[in-house]
C-alpha cells in the first residue's frame, strides 16, 4: 500500500478518536445539569423558568450531539471519499506512469528502431556507392583495356599494311629486277644467238660443217660391227643428245632400211663412239644432232 493511502488511512482514525472524545464530553459536560434535577426532586418549591431552562439545554445539548455526530459521520464520508479519491488518484497516477513508461519505452524503441534504419539505409546508401564506384572503376577499367587493344590493334593494322606494302613494293622491285634479268638475259641471249647464228652460217660458208658431220660419222663407223644382214645401200637416220663434255646420252634410230640387228649394231656403235669429237669451231656445237648414217657412201 502507497504512503499517501496509510496517511489517509491514520487521518480517518484519528478523525473517529476526535469525535468520541468529544462525545463523552459532551456527555460529561451536561452531567452537572443533573443535579438541579436531584436537587429539584428535593426541593419543596422549582421555578418554572429553571425547569424550562433545563430542558432547553437538554435539548442544545442533545441537538449539539447530533450535530457533531453528523459533523463526524460527514467527516468519515469526506475521508472516506478523500482516501477513495486519493487511492483512485494514487491509480490514475499509477497507470499514468505505466502508460508513459510504455510510451518512453515505444519511444525508445521507435528511437532504437529509427537509428538503426537510418544506420541501415546509410549503410545500404554506403554500399550502393561503393559498388557504383566499383562499377565506374571497372568500366572505366574496361574503357582503358578496350582503349589500349584499339590502339595496339590500329598499330598492329599499321604495322600490317605497311609491311604489306613493304613487301608489295619489294614483290614489285623483285619483279621488275626479274623482268629487267630476264630481258637483259634475252636480249643476251638473242645476241649471242645472233653471234652464234652468224658464227655458224660462217662456219658452214667455210665447210667447217661439213667436216665436223664428217669426223663424228667416221668415228661412229669405226665403232660399228656391220652384222651379215646389213645389205649393200644401207641408210639410216640416227637422232644423238649429247652433253657439252660430248657425252652421248641417247640414240634413237629413225628411218632406216635395215632389220632390227642392223638398228642395233648402230645404236651402240653410236654409244661406243661417245665422246663424239669435239667441232672445230665451238659455234658448230648442238645438244641434238640428226645424223644420216651410210656406211657404204
Amino acid at each position: 500500500m502507497s504512503r499517501t493511502r496509510w496517511q489517509a488511512l491514520l487521518f480517518s482514525l484519528a478523525l473517529h478518536l476526535a469525535v468520541v472524545a468529544a462525545g463523552v464530553f459532551s456527555v460529561s459536560f451536561s452531567s452537572p445539569m443533573a443535579m438541579p434535577r436531584q436537587l429539584a426532586i428535593e426541593a419543596t418549591v422549582v421555578d418554572s423558568s429553571i425547569l424550562d431552562a433545563m430542558d432547553d439545554s437538554k435539548k442544545e445539548a442533545e441537538l449539539e450531539v447530533q450535530r457533531r455526530e453528523r459533523e463526524r459521520e460527514e467527516l468519515e464520508r469526506r475521508q472516506a471519499r478523500e482516501a477513495q479519491e486519493a487511492v483512485e488518484e494514487e491509480r490514475r497516477a499509477e497507470q499514468a506512469r505505466i502508460e508513459e513508461e510504455r510510451l518512453a519505452r515505444e519511444a525508445e524503441q521507435k528511437r532504437i528502431a529509427d537509428e538503426q534504419a537510418a544506420a541501415a539505409r546509410a549503410e545500404a546508401e554506403q554500399q550502393q556507392k561503393l559498388r557504383e564506384a566499383e562499377r565506374a572503376a571497372a568500366e572505366r577499367k574496361e574503357a582503358e583495356r578496350l582503349a589500349e587493344l584499339r590502339r595496339k590493334n590500329e598499330a598492329e593494322e599499321r604495322r600490317v599494311a605497311e609491311e604489306r606494302r613493304q613487301r608489295a613494293e619489294a614483290i614489285a622491285r623483285k619483279q621488275r629486277e626479274e623482268d629487267a634479268r630476264r630481258q637483259a638475259e634475252a636480249e643476251a641471249l638473242l645476241v649471242a644467238q645472233l653471234e652464234e647464228e652468224e658464227r655458224r652460217l660462217t662456219a658452214s660458208k667455210s665447210g667447217l660443217r661439213e667436216q665436223y658431220a664428217l669426223l663424228i660419222k667416221q668415228k661412229i663407223e669405226r665403232n660399228w660391227n656391220r652384222p651379215g644382214s646389213a645389205e649393200a645401200g644401207l641408210e639410216c637416220e640416227v637422232s644423238v643428245t649429247q652433253l657439252p663434255s660430248l657425252e652421248v646420252v641417247d640414240v634413237r634410230v629413225g628411218k632406216c632400211n635395215g632389220d632390227a640387228v642392223t638398228v642395233d649394231s648402230i645404236e651402240k656403235a653410236v654409244l661406243k663412239a661417245s665422246p663424239l669429237p669435239a667441232p672445230p669451231d665451238p659455234s658448230l656445237f648442238e645438244r641434238k644432232l640428226t645424223i644420216i648414217f651410210r656406211p657404204d657412201s
